[in-house]
């Protein structure tokens, strides 16, 4: 509310009020101090003095008050700085959007006729990839950068050698496959193959035994195993023919 100081005629207002001149008493330096103003008619409000309760003549109103709106953040009210009285709806002037933190952003209704109304909203925010290094995060609204590391994907197998992972900056990482060997049994060829699976992606396949013979000393038999799983067994020599009729053809024992 506005206190106003009013040096007023003596008259009667359009109300019929016996307003006292612009001083109390004759001969005095003492004003009325105008306050407490109430709105009456259509674009009108007067007040009262403070001291003496006389009545102002009435007045226009003006639309200098400038309020907040509760979560309108497109308008503002404009109403009488005098009595209060609604007058129109107004768009905010909002100043350019300014980085907060690496979340949210914030613009000000600021300037001439403004309310001081604070909208924050997260950022929207673009990835360039910089390489294996990292990406950066920019915002397409306000002044927001910062380069970060890159978030990727799980691990996903691309081909028998290789698997790949992506971030979403669009850089894609690619490395080969760590390969686990392990015996496997089918009920058609039994223990005559292996499965292979990487222990960082979703690759898997089988395949058959990548075969090695030792001559272990025995005169019927050698130790057959895989060079990739733990498959092993026994397996009786395998003599060749003509001038090899007495040298197993798999681990080269002679009898």
């Amino acid at each position: 509310q506005d206190d106003r100081t009013h040096e007023i005629p003596q008259m009667a207002d359009i109300w019929g009020a016996l307003v006292i001149t612009g001083q109390h008493g004759t001969g005095t330096s003492d004003p009325h101090v105008f306050s407490n103003f109430v709105a009456v008619g259509t674009n009108q409000h007067r007040g009262s003095c403070t001291k003496c309760q006389a009545f102002q003549h009435s007045e226009l109103c003006n639309s200098s008050k400038v309020t907040q709106v509760s979560n309108n953040f497109n308008q503002h009210e404009r109403r009488c700085s005098g009595c209060n009285r609604y007058h129109s709806m107004q768009n905010h002037s909002y100043s350019s959007w300014s980085s907060v933190n690496a979340i949210n952003h914030a613009r000000t209704c600021s300037g001439t006729g403004s309310c001081g109304l604070r909208q924050e909203a997260q950022h929207s925010l673009t990835l360039t990839s910089n390489g294996a290094a990292n990406h950066t995060s920019r915002c397409s609204t306000c002044n927001f950068s910062v380069q970060v590391n890159h978030a990727f994907s799980g691990w996903s197998s691309l081909d028998r050698d290789f698997h790949a992972r992506t971030c979403a900056c669009g850089f894609r990482q690619q490395d080969r496959h760590w390969l686990f060997y392990a015996l496997y049994y089918d009920d058609i060829v039994g223990h005559a193959m292996h499965s292979i699976s990487c222990i960082t992606c979703n690759y898997r396949t089988t395949n058959v035994h990548t075969l090695t013979h030792t001559n272990d000393g025995n005169a019927s038999t050698h130790l057959t195993r895989c060079t990739l799983c733990s498959f092993w067994e026994r397996r009786t020599h395998r003599w060749g023919t003509g001038a090899d009729s007495n040298r197993c053809i798999h681990c080269g024992r002679t009898r």
